[in-house]
């Protein structure tokens, strides 16, 4: 009975071994690639990590050069909402502008003529951070009889990522990713084209 429960324990470390060196290292390869057929397929992405400031980004990289990891950094330009004008189209001359802003005043609605651009002689009624607020004020303004409209603006915006050399993939598993979260909680893990 004994020789039974040793054998027994015995397999369930070997199985456990095997589960641990053999499976293990091929999730991680699954993560990192495309599985076709049984077979880890080697594309043209990488693994990125980001989205980052400037200074998160170079913090995160001098931890990733202490740990040996290949890596650089990539900037992203992307266009974000900064918010949403509402504003009146140009009158034919300035003076039915500052007659329809009067109008609007009696009515508790701030506003101000646009003086330059292509909406000189419009009317702005500010700006706002959300189009559910900007609809707010385009319906309160036409039910004065008055069209008002929203403009979304935008800002260019700079992200930085950290694009992992392909040697430098494998170093880069679940538990890498985990304990890098704990100081940038921002971290996201993404395979995108190299």
């Amino acid at each position: 009975m004994r020789w039974l429960f040793v054998s027994l324990v015995g397999l369930n470390i070997a199985y456990f071994s095997w589960q641990y060196y053999e499976v293990a290292p091929q999730k991680k390869a699954v993560l990192l690639g495309s599985v076709h057929q049984g077979t880890l397929v080697t594309d043209n992405r990488c693994v990125y990590l980001g989205k980052f400031t400037s200074s998160a980004a170079q913090n995160l990289s001098q931890r990733l050069a202490s740990l040996d990891i290949a890596h650089q950094i990539v900037q992203e330009k992307q266009n974000v909402t900064a918010g949403y004008m509402v504003y009146v189209m140009p009158y034919v001359n300035k003076e039915r502008a500052l007659s329809a802003l009067r109008e609007l005043k009696l009515h508790n609605i701030e506003g101000h003529l646009i003086g330059e651009g292509d909406l000189k002689n419009g009317l702005s009624l500010g700006l706002h951070s959300s189009l559910g607020e900007s609809e707010q004020v385009v319906s309160a303004v036409e039910r004065l009889g008055i069209k008002g409209s929203v403009r979304e603006i935008t800002e260019a915006q700079v992200q930085y990522w950290l694009k992992i050399d392909k040697r430098s993939e494998r170093l880069v598993d679940e538990n890498l990713i985990f304990r890098l979260n704990r100081d940038f909680s921002q971290l996201i893990q993404q395979l995108k084209s190299c």
